[in-house]
């Protein structure tokens, strides 16, 4: 991470995971198991108020490999990940979403 002097100015690379593990989500009456983890590499953030204050961000890599992920205790797989900007609303510097498939694996109901 850089930060400049006297300037509202900075940049950050960040490598790490987050801890979706072993969560429970309620879903109308029932409590549904998630167990995500991913992990994640070049996730970049700047911001500069030189020009129009930008702020920008890019999502870097993400593995949802080692550890089979689950919900609900159906294996899963993490595919197609990927981040979209949307516009900023009121004093945001910064608005977007990610977008991921999940392909759901079971080789028997009930």
């Amino acid at each position: 991470m850089t930060i400049a002097k006297n300037r509202k100015k900075f940049s950050m690379v960040l490598n790490g995971g987050l801890g979706f593990n072993a969560i429970d989500l309620q879903v109308g009456q029932k409590k549904v198991s998630v167990d995500l983890s991913p992990d994640f590499e070049n996730m970049r953030a700047s911001y500069t108020d030189s020009v129009k204050h930008t702020f920008d961000y890019s999502i870097g890599d993400w593995a949802f490999a080692s550890k089979q992920k689950k919900i609900a205790k159906f294996p899963i797989t993490i595919d197609k990940v990927k981040f979209a900007k949307l516009t900023p609303v009121g004093d945001e510097l910064f608005r977007g979403k990610v977008n991921l498939d999940i392909i759901l694996h079971s080789t028997q109901i009930g």
